[in-house]
C-alpha cells in the first residue's frame, strides 16, 4: 500500500505541477487598464477605458523565469521518475532523486512567493508527501513479516 501510495502521489504531484505550471504562463494571471481621454474641437471629452487580463507568456517572459520554468520541469520529471523507480524496484538512486525534487520544489514555490509559486504549491506538498512515505518502512503482512519483492513485484524482463 506504501508503494503505491508513494507512486501515485509522485505522478499525481508532477501532473498537478505541470498543470499548475501551464496555467501560469498561459492563463490570465496579469491584468491591465488603459484609460484615454480625447477632447474634440468643440470642446467635448471622450473618455475610453480598456480593461483585461494578460498571461506572463504575453507581457514577456524574462531569461530568468525561462531558467525557473525549466528547473521546475526538470524537477516534475525528477519525482515522477524517482517515485516510480523507488516504489516500484526500491532503487536507492531514484529515492534520493525523489527527495532532491521534492526539496526543490518546495524551496522553489517558496521563494517564487504568491506568483508563480502559489499554482506550484500543491505540486510541491504532493511530492513531499510522497518522498515521505517513501522514507518510511516496507509493507508487511499481518504477522509482521515483510514482503519478499518477488512475491508481490513481477520478473523484470528488460
Amino acid at each position: 500500500m506504501q508503494r503505491r501510495s508513494e507512486l501515485w502521489s509522485g505522478l499525481l504531484a508532477t501532473v498537478l505541477g505541470i498543470v499548475g505550471l501551464a496555467y501560469a504562463v498561459l492563463g490570465g494571471t496579469g491584468s491591465f487598464q488603459s484609460d484615454t481621454s480625447q477632447v474634440s474641437t468643440d470642446g467635448t471629452v471622450t473618455r475610453t477605458t480598456i480593461a483585461g487580463t494578460t498571461s506572463l507568456a504575453e507581457h514577456g517572459v524574462s531569461p530568468v523565469t525561462v531558467l525557473f520554468v525549466g528547473i521546475v520541469l526538470f524537477c516534475l520529471a525528477g519525482t515522477a521518475t524517482g517515485a516510480y523507480l523507488h516504489s516500484r524496484w526500491e532503487d536507492r538512486v531514484g529515492f534520493v532523486v525523489l527527495w532532491i525534487c521534492a526539496a526543490l520544489l518546495v524551496v522553489g514555490s517558496l521563494l517564487s512567493g504568491f506568483s508563480i509559486g502559489l499554482f506550484l504549491l500543491p505540486s510541491a506538498l504532493l511530492a513531499l508527501f510522497a518522498a515521505m512515505v517513501g522514507s518510511r518502512k516496507h509493507d508487511t503482512n499481518d504477522q509482521g513479516i515483510r514482503h519478499d519483492r518477488s512475491e508481490t513485484d513481477p520478473p523484470f524482463h528488460g
